[in-house]
């Protein structure tokens, strides 16, 4: 289960122990906010001024956290990510990205290599699909890219050998449903 630290259904995951279901739960990082929901960094210490709007929140456009964000600005807030859930007492199994932001997709900008980091750092695998070099989106010079990530960081371990188990949107309801 991949669930984004910034939303309080990991939360409720965490209290009512989902981990503990033999289910691996990743930690799903998140930059940006989406069209109904809006979201502030975890990072707290300094502003994130290259990756908030205005206001304080995450920037809708994920081009512009791709054409604009610092990349120690983004370590900041993906190492306050990963600790928030472990503060939650969780287990944590891989790390995931939230609407690509990580990858570059939007913008041709990605931050992989400061998620790699945090792989080697927390010895967690990195949910990054090896089938999307088969995207017909994708530019030459981006699938390139994609593969050789792809290559580098299985000889390094840090991707994940296996298909994560997905949780059902019933069970998700359920948990909203019986929050505590």
């Amino acid at each position: 289960m991949d669930l984004s630290c910034l939303t309080r259904l990991y939360r409720i995951a965490a209290l009512r122990g989902l981990h503990e279901k033999d289910r691996p739960i990743g930690i799903h990082f998140s930059l940006s906010s989406g069209e109904s929901q809006r979201y502030r960094p975890v990072y707290q210490a300094l502003k994130l001024s290259d990756l908030v709007d205005e206001d304080g929140y995450f920037h809708r456009d994920v081009s512009l956290i791709e054409q604009h964000a610092d990349p120690e600005e983004v370590r900041r807030e993906l190492e306050a990510q990963i600790q928030l859930a472990l503060s939650f007492g969780i287990d944590l199994t891989h790390m995931d990205s939230q609407g690509d932001t990580l990858m570059g997709l939007a913008g041709g900008r990605e931050f992989l290599e400061t998620v790699f980091d945090l792989c080697e750092k927390y010895r967690l695998p990195f949910n990054l699909p090896t089938r999307i070099v088969e995207q017909s989106f994708l530019t030459t010079a981006m699938k390139r890219m994609f593969q050789a990530r792809i290559v580098a960081e299985d000889v390094r371990g840090h991707l994940m050998r296996e298909r994560i188990q997905l949780v059902s949107w019933k069970e998700i309801r359920d948990l909203q449903r019986n929050q505590l």
